[in-house]
């Protein structure tokens, strides 16, 4: 205990020097870093902000489950991040001239206000449900590794993050994203190294790539090919860069981080089931550390996990206060850039305190990410949707495809147990959605010219 209170004592100081040191210049700097961020500061937060609670805990849970199989997930997703810079390549010199600031502002441009208000609400509740994971899964691996109560643990990392998001903003986010990603990567590469000998004691069915089955890759891969599209924490950043020219270079660079450390999870994970089969899978990572770890890597790894949830929840607290002030607040982008700021940190404020309160009342770390995860395909599909037939769909077709998407979701989450049946939902109903109004609209113009 002597050593984890020392580590995040140092953790936290570094945190605050960064933070006041690196404490916002002007409104811009608060809201978007100026819109000149660099290609090795976008990386660096991408891969601090992607692996976070929902991955070290749930990942691992797969992993933990299925073996090297889960990397589906993780080769999914960097198909995705390819899928996504391309996209943002070809739409590059639109953004610069219109000045994107949210996703729901794509909508906005080339489709119309209604569908603009609907993405936006979407992806309000989507990122604050993707900070609960973080806030909840980051208390809950507190808990374990240094034994305080979950209400102190919550409130101390909310507190934190808070606390330099409201000296700095989005500036502070992506500086903070540099220790973060740091610490991360450095305690998981010891962790590897210290017990990379036991490779050898890995069974031959950990080893196997199919070990999950045909539905279960399917969704792993499905989901993570999807989930970039509707990244906010992504588009932010690429937003946030100096020059359209650097996305390719930021993002081969955070997708190259991504993956090796999608590796080595699943390497370490693999090596705790060798060592213990029965643990509970949510918090198989944290059991594994504590139980078969030395004492100062376990205190590390406080750390280490405290630099994942924060550097996600941070990012996620920041992409839905974006998309409250920006899109629901100033529809009609006129407020100024001070008067944006104001508002900004009062609702960071106010989805702080919602983010503690709702804390208390859901921790189903599994439950809540597979059902966000639906929620943010729902997302990405409409993404698609508009990049395959921008010109020729319709704002209403959008709407109705994201609807079916989200109530098909909601349905087969209530009827079936978690797992891969939710996510294909929110992809088939999605899809079902479209091609619904699609035909409907065949049908009524065939009608109509008749008549």
């Amino acid at each position: 205990m002597s050593q984890v209170w020392i580590f995040l004592g140092i953790y936290f100081l570094a945190l605050l020097g960064i933070s006041f040191f690196g404490r916002k210049k002007s409104a811009e700097n608060f809201i978007l870093a100026d819109r000149k961020l660099g290609k090795w500061a976008a990386a660096n937060s991408l891969a601090a902000t992607a692996i976070g609670g929902g991955i070290l805990l749930v990942g691992g849970a797969y992993i933990y489950q299925f073996g090297i199989s889960a990397i589906w997930f993780f080769v999914g997703k960097i198909c995705g991040y390819i899928l996504l810079t391309i996209f943002l390549k070809k739409i590059s010199d639109r953004i610069s001239q219109k000045k994107y600031n949210t996703l729901a502002d794509f909508f906005l441009d080339f489709h119309g206000k209604k569908i603009h208000r609907f993405v936006a609400a979407v992806i309000a509740v989507d990122f604050l449900g993707w900070a609960l994971i973080g806030f909840v899964g980051g208390a809950g691996i507190i808990v374990i590794l240094s034994g305080i109560p979950y209400w102190l643990a919550a409130i101390a990392m909310l507190a934190a993050v808070l606390l330099y998001t409201l000296i700095g903003g989005f500036q502070n986010v992506i500086r903070t994203d540099y220790l973060q990603w740091i610490a991360l990567a450095t305690i998981f590469v010891l962790f590897f190294i210290n017990f990379s000998g036991n490779l050898k004691m890995v069974e031959s069915v950990q080893w196997d790539f199919w070990n999950a089955g045909t539905e279960m890759i399917a969704a792993f891969f499905l989901a993570g090919l999807t989930f970039p599209l509707a990244a906010m924490e992504v588009w932010q950043r690429m937003f946030a860069l100096k020059k359209s020219k650097q996305m390719i270079a930021a993002m081969t660079r955070f997708g190259v981080m991504y993956l090796a450390f999608g590796i080595v999870l699943c390497l370490i994970m693999m090596i705790i089931r060798t060592f213990d089969a029965t643990l509970e899978p949510d918090f198989a990572i944290v059991e594994g550390i504590v139980k078969f770890f030395p004492p100062a890597l376990v205190a590390l790894g406080t750390v280490a996990f405290f630099a994942a949830i924060m550097s996600s929840l941070d990012s996620y607290l920041f992409v839905t206060n974006a998309t409250v002030v920006h899109d629901f607040c100033d529809p009609h982008k006129k407020l100024s850039p001070e008067n944006i700021e104001k508002k900004m940190r009062v609702t960071l404020s106010i989805l702080g305190v919602l983010i503690l309160a709702l804390g208390f009342v859901w921790r189903d770390i599994v439950d809540i990410s597979i059902f966000f995860a639906g929620v943010s395909m729902v997302v990405a599909m409409l993404v698609i949707f508009s990049w395959a037939s921008r010109h020729r769909i319709s704002e209403n077709a959008l709407i109705f495809s994201g609807t079916v998407g989200l109530i098909g979701l909601i349905v087969v989450s209530i009827s079936t147990p978690v797992g891969a049946p939710w996510l294909l939902a929110a992809l088939f109903f999605s899809i079902v959605g479209l091609l619904f109004w699609g035909i409907s609209e065949k049908i009524s113009t065939t009608f109509s010219q008749k008549k």
